[in-house]
């Protein structure tokens, strides 16, 4: 495997839920050893509480807040925060406050990039989309089962308090 690098000029970004995703590390480029998508979340975003049943997730943040569950176990991160959060646990999490959330979301081995570029649309600007792009559900529950994804309920969901 040769050296493999992205730039700002060349990462792939993506309109993802109401989400910007930019992907800094590709599974192919990495030799699936990981991925790296850079979110940009806006105020209140939540995740539908889902388990990756083969992929490690961790989570840096850049900017914002977050609260979510993993488990039984609740959890915070500010700004400057890191999360883990291992295979086969279900979890979810929620933007907290009034700021945008941006987040390096890392998942180990690689293919959350392949994931949110099969469920998104091409960005058109570097900005958060004007309106959620929403994929069609049964698409996105056939998409996230062939990525070992299982959703578990409406975003939100058993989020620390999230609406569901």
């Amino acid at each position: 495997m040769s050296v493999y690098t992205t730039s700002t000029d060349t990462a792939d970004e993506h309109w993802f839920l109401g989400t910007l995703a930019t992907i800094r590390a590709s599974a192919t480029g990495t030799g699936r050893t990981l991925s790296i998508v850079e979110f940009l979340h806006p105020a209140g975003f939540a995740t539908p509480p889902h388990v990756h049943h083969r992929a490690d997730e961790a989570f840096y943040v850049l900017a914002g807040s977050l609260v979510g569950f993993s488990g039984d176990t609740e959890f915070r991160a500010d700004t400057g925060g890191f999360v883990w959060l291992p295979r086969g646990v279900p979890h979810g999490y929620r933007a907290d406050g009034d700021e945008l959330l941006r987040t390096l979301a890392i998942t180990m081995p690689g293919g959350m990039d392949e994931f949110v570029a099969a469920v998104s649309e091409p960005a058109r600007e570097r900005a958060l989309p004007a309106a959620p792009f929403l994929p069609d559900p049964a698409e996105m529950t056939a998409v996230a089962t062939r990525h070992d994804i299982t959703h578990l309920g409406p975003p939100g969901a058993m989020i620390p308090g999230g609406t569901g």
